[in-house]
């Protein structure tokens, strides 16, 4: 069976915001869903209008085993701040190293994250498919459109590479 580590981290960047968007924000969504780690990701990340979501019944239907990280989301604001990018970059990562064997890896984000503060000059909003290796991809989505275009890519990849 097809085992996917999936995850989402997703935030409109408004650099003329008063405020940052710290890990607070993020834990609580603002108008996003808050936070959501593991299993609960798979719950969370269901009829709403992103990428994840959309890849995730994507996914189901195609009866690939999902193994979740994160989602996180805050409401737009001015840059994120690095604590909290470094945070939840983290539990991605951790959670793909320990998902154990993998076909492939999907983490899907929205203006996802244009800039981080201690980074202002770089634009992070960007669709970025990439088959490291057979069955392995490396994704970042930036807007929806480019989101639901990397999720139809790497279920086409998936279901040639069989």
């Amino acid at each position: 069976m097809t085992r996917i580590a999936v995850g989402g981290f997703l935030h409109e960047t408004n650099t003329f915001a008063p405020t940052k968007a710290s890990y607070d924000d993020f834990v609580h969504g603002g108008g996003w869903p808050s936070m959501a780690l593991g299993k609960d990701v798979l719950t969370v990340m269901r009829n709403i209008n992103v990428g994840l979501a959309g890849f995730v019944a994507a996914a189901e239907a195609e009866g690939w085993e999902l193994v979740p990280t994160i989602s996180a989301a805050a409401s737009p604001s001015a840059h994120v701040t690095e604590d909290a990018y470094e945070r939840i970059a983290k539990v991605m990562v951790d959670g793909i190293k320990t998902a154990g064997s993998i076909d492939a890896v999907y983490l899907g984000s929205r203006f996802t994250i244009r800039v981080v503060e201690n980074n202002p000059q770089q634009d992070r909003r960007t669709l970025y498919v990439q088959e490291a290796a057979p069955g392995e991809f490396h994704i970042f989505s930036g807007k929806v459109v480019s989101a639901v275009k990397a999720a139809r890519i790497v279920c086409e990849k998936i279901a040639k590479s069989g």
